[in-house]
């Protein structure tokens, strides 16, 4: 049995309904990470997101822009956190 993309997508959405119903919640996003959230939603396409996910298109497009402040995140700290190593890793060398 397969399962269509809009059928996964349908699935993740009750599930993520239901995390925030019984208040299964991520951490709170930084000021920083809010700023560019909002950058990174203004910059992607609203007709593709309606056309994909209909009424609740807002939603999955803040949790994707949410998802890519909070990795854009992590991926700064490390690479504060060992310069070096994370250049390695960039270039494809093994560390």
């Amino acid at each position: 049995m397969t399962t269509s993309y809009r059928e996964t997508m349908t699935q993740t959405l009750e599930f993520m309904r239901i995390m925030h119903e019984y208040k299964i919640l991520e951490r709170t996003l930084t000021d920083t990470e809010q700023k560019r959230r909002e950058e990174i939603a203004q910059d992607m396409d609203d007709s593709e997101f309606k056309d994909r996910y209909g009424d609740r298109w807002k939603e999955v497009k803040m949790a994707v822009a949410t998802k890519q402040a909070k990795k854009e995140s992590v991926e700064e700290a490390r690479q504060l956190k060992d310069p070096k190593k994370e250049m390695m890793v960039s270039k494809g060398s093994k560390v």
